[in-house]
C-alpha cells in the first residue's frame, strides 16, 4: 500500500460508537435552573451575532497524475452553511483488499489547521466486507501545516464508515494524524 502519497486511508468502521446516556437528576435540575436565564439571554440579544460563519475550504491539490487517480476530496461550506463537496479514495494496483470509496460531502467542521470531512456514501465496494451495503456514510480528518519546509501535511490513516450519512462531523482535534501526505498539498481555509 505503500505509493508516492505513502498509505493511502484506509476504509475502516469506527470501532466504538457514542451511546448518549441518560442524564442524572443533577444534571436535569441545572438545565432547568438555567433555562430561564438562556432564555432571557436569546430574546434581549446578549448572544452576539448569530449568522453562519464561513466560507469554510477542506482541499487536497496538487498530487502527481497517479496518485491523484487514487486519492481527491474538496469541501466547502459557504457563509450560509451549506455544505458541498466530493471525497475519493481508491486501492492501488495489487492491494491485498482492494476497495473503492466515494461520497458527497455534508459536513466540514474546522478547527485551526485541522478538519474533519463527511457525508454520503455514493459508492462503496471493499472485497473483504460482508456487509458493506449496509455503510451509508463516512468521515475522515486532515491537518493543513502551511509551506514550513520539512514539516508535511498530515491526514487519518483511515476513512471512517457509519451506518447512516455523516450530517455532524466530529471534532477534528480528537483524532490522531499518522499520515505524511508526500505528494499533494492539504489546504485548510476559512474567512471568518
Amino acid at each position: 500500500m505503500s505509493t508516492a502519497l505513502g498509505a493511502f486511508p484506509e476504509v475502516r468502521a469506527p470501532e466504538h460508537a457514542y451511546v448518549p446516556s441518560e442524564a442524572s437528576e443533577l444534571q436535569k435540575g441545572a438545565v432547568k435552573r438555567a433555562l430561564p436565564g438562556l432564555l432571557l439571554a436569546l430574546t434581549a440579544g446578549f448572544c452576539g451575532d448569530t449568522a453562519a460563519v464561513g466560507p469554510r475550504t477542506a482541499e487536497f491539490r496538487g498530487a502527481s497524475a497517479g496518485s491523484a487517480e487514487f486519492f481527491g476530496f474538496s469541501a466547502h461550506e459557504s457563509p450560509t452553511g451549506d455544505v458541498t463537496g466530493y471525497y475519493f479514495s481508491r486501492s492501488t494496483p495489487g492491494y491485498p483488499s482492494p476497495y473503492v470509496i466515494e461520497g458527497r460531502v455534508t459536513c466540514l467542521r474546522v478547527v485551526g489547521n485541522r478538519a474533519s470531512l463527511g457525508g454520503e456514501v455514493t459508492r462503496f465496494f471493499f472485497e473483504d466486507w460482508s456487509d458493506a451495503a449496509e455503510k451509508h456514510g463516512w468521515y475522515t480528518f486532515v491537518q493543513d501545516n502551511g509551506e514550513h519546509p520539512g514539516v508535511p501535511d498530515r491526514m487519518s490513516q483511515h476513512t471512517y464508515l457509519t451506518d447512516l450519512p455523516t450530517r455532524t462531523c466530529p471534532d477534528p482535534a480528537t483524532e490522531s494524524l499518522t499520515e505524511d501526505v508526500t505528494d499533494g498539498d492539504v489546504v485548510i481555509s476559512t474567512d471568518e
